[in-house]
């Protein structure tokens, strides 16, 4: 064998070697990015990740195929993790790839993937453009699970913009289409989205009766069928979703038994995967129905539980809701001293948001004013580089230099005044934010506090009074949180015009506002808490719909010179308390005895003038 033939060989041989090496590389580019897309939806961190490593080989390998599906499957997990838009800047390298290699159905796949990113930004009409982009090019090549999820896509985009007749008539084919290719996971889910548009439009105002009762009756079949399904492919969250939704609808249509026990099941189903949110959900909509019927043990039951389970969750608002109707069924049931428990940690619930509401405003009021201040010294930079130029300037024209100096010093001065004029009114927007209560205008607790700590009562006669609005509860429930607010601002304007300069009001809890009378005469006043609940009780409240009665209870009690302010005030609310249990609407004035708890000899305490006491 001569040198040129074994040079040939070898030439052979290393051309061999190289093919099943390219070889090699393609099977594990396909074999990790299938492993990859598989992972995206369990860790989508890790397979962005992995896309990644796949996407720098197959591009040093020159694989434009690998490189096209790793910028594909690195999109997918960009999305899932909300970077949306560079989830869209993967998904153009990768279609035009696919365009380039004529791949027509991996073109259309992220195609929709696209739509996907764009839905979840909120772009719509792009949205829209890309389903319908990729859907044309599935028909045609006739891909019917392709066809069937994309329908499915562009419903999801016209119910999320209210054209639901069109969401429907897409979920009904994307449904058919599933049918027809035997896929249950898609089937069930068409069922579910197209029971949830056929709700929606049974909702909207100009569908008539017969035409929502027999969308609600499809919707009802929709979701029955997916319930069949995804309890027999053992997903419970699916089979949640189904049946809350059933008991909504059976709710709607007033089968009453059949909505407690769909939202019974829903509820067991929820606590089955931990889905604290959902749980709290159906227990709410328990103890809504229960309560709507009479139900009060029952419940009192589901608003315990409830109770426990935002505890649990640390869920703050939840808890105030199942602690408000807590309190309503202890009432109803006759328990006061529980119902009044439950409705005192409501009111700590209330409070703890309205700090955390102050707080906030607080931060926003620093930075504003940080900002400010930042901009005001950038200011004074400029000024004195201003300053700077003028002394290189006096340098060669010395005539005008005291006159440019002069116009900078007033510029300074004036700045440094407008500084301190900016503190002074951050400072005091932040003193009204903290101690005044944002709906009624009124001082709220803490600012009330803050007043008798000042000592702005504490050596002179007075009387308190409680006032709690007569069924407030009942009010939000049928009217809405709307009215009750526009009812609590009334409530608050009532009172407020019927003190004196020398008296005080505040929204001391949720629907309870305190009130400080500069007299301690208990006949007087009782006659200014006489004329209180009647102001209050006159029809009409501005903005509250017509035929709705408010009322509020009042609780009284008086002091002399000495008495603690806090024995004062549970004199009231035990007063209150009597009141409600009287029948509400009505003042009640705490025994007189407690003139002398704080103050051993009440008859020669000095008498003071009174002081007047502002509402901030």
């Amino acid at each position: 064998m001569n040198a040129y033939t074994r040079w040939l060989r070898a030439l052979i041989w290393g051309a061999a070697l190289l093919a099943g090496i390219g070889t090699a590389n393609a099977e594990g580019f396909a074999e990790r990015l299938a492993r990859v897309e598989a992972l995206v939806n369990q860790d989508a961190r890790a397979a962005v990740e992995q896309a990644r490593d796949i996407l720098a080989g197959a591009q040093a390998a020159g694989d434009a195929a690998a490189s096209a599906q790793a910028e594909r499957v690195l999109g997918i997990g960009l999305n899932i993790l909300g970077d949306n838009r560079a989830a869209l800047a993967a998904y153009a390298q990768a279609k035009a790839a696919f365009r380039e290699q004529g791949v027509r159905s991996s073109e259309a796949l992220v195609l929709r993937h696209e739509g996907v990113s764009y839905y979840d930004l909120g772009e719509f009409d792009l949205a829209l453009e890309h389903y319908l982009a990729a859907l044309a090019i599935f028909e045609q090549l006739a891909e019917r699970v392709e066809i069937a999820k994309t329908r499915a896509n562009i419903a999801n985009v016209y119910q999320g913009t209210d054209r639901l007749p069109q969401a429907i008539e897409y979920q009904r084919e994307a449904l058919s289409e599933f049918e027809q290719a035997s896929v249950p996971i898609g089937i069930a889910g068409s069922a579910l989205n197209l029971g949830a548009a056929q709700v929606a439009l049974a909702q909207s105002e100009p569908t008539s009766a017969a035409e929502r009762d027999a969308l609600l009756v499809e919707a009802t079949a929709n979701y029955r069928k997916a319930l069949k399904i995804f309890k027999a492919l053992g997903i419970d969250r699916g089979v949640l979703k189904a049946q809350a939704n059933l008991a909504a609808v059976g709710e709607r249509q007033g089968d009453v038994e059949g909505a407690l026990t769909g939202y019974t099941q829903a509820r067991q189903v929820a606590a089955k995967i931990g889905d604290g949110v959902e749980e709290a959900l159906a227990l709410r909509k328990l103890m809504e129905i229960e309560a709507a019927r009479g139900g009060d043990a029952q419940a009192l039951a589901h608003a315990l539980g409830g109770i426990a389970l935002s505890r649990r969750n640390e869920d703050l608002v939840n808890e105030e809701v199942f602690q408000r109707m807590a309190s309503a069924m202890q009432e109803a049931l006759g328990d006061y001293p529980a119902a009044l428990g439950h409705a005192r940690r409501a009111d700590e619930l209330v409070h703890a948001r309205v700090d955390r509401d102050v707080d906030a405003r607080v931060t926003q009021l620093t930075r504003k004013f940080e900002d400010e201040q930042r901009d005001r010294e950038l200011l004074t930079l400029r000024q004195s580089k201003a300053l700077d130029q003028a002394q290189l300037a006096r340098q060669r024209v010395q005539r005008n230099a005291a006159m440019v100096i002069g116009v900078l010093a007033l510029g300074v001065l004036a700045l440094m005044w407008s500084r301190q004029r900016l503190r002074e009114r951050s400072r005091h927007e932040l003193e009204q934010a903290v101690m005044t209560d944002p709906l009624t205008g009124l001082l709220n607790r803490r600012g009330l506090r803050a007043l008798v700590g000042s000592n702005a009562i504490a050596s002179e006669s007075y009387a308190v009074v409680i006032c709690d609005i007569d069924n407030f509860k009942q009010i939000n429930d049928v009217h809405g949180h709307d009215v009750g607010d526009l009812v609590l601002v009334e409530t608050a304007r009532r009172l407020r015009a019927e003190l004196r300069p020398e008296d005080s009001a505040a929204r001391w809890g949720g629907e309870e506002f305190l009130v400080i009378l500069g007299i301690s005469a208990i006949g007087e006043a009782s006659v200014v808490a006489e004329r209180l609940r009647r102001t209050v009780a006159e029809p009409p409240l501005a903005g509250v719909p017509a035929g709705l009665s408010v009322t509020i209870s009042l609780g009284l009690a008086a002091s002399t010179h000495g008495t603690g302010f806090d024995v004062v005030v549970r004199a009231a609310d035990q007063a209150l308390l009597q009141a409600k249990r009287e029948g509400k609407n009505r003042v009640v004035v705490a025994p007189s005895r407690l003139r002398s708890l704080n103050t051993p000899n009440p008859v020669t305490a000095p008498a003071l003038a009174a002081r007047s006491l502002q509402v901030g």
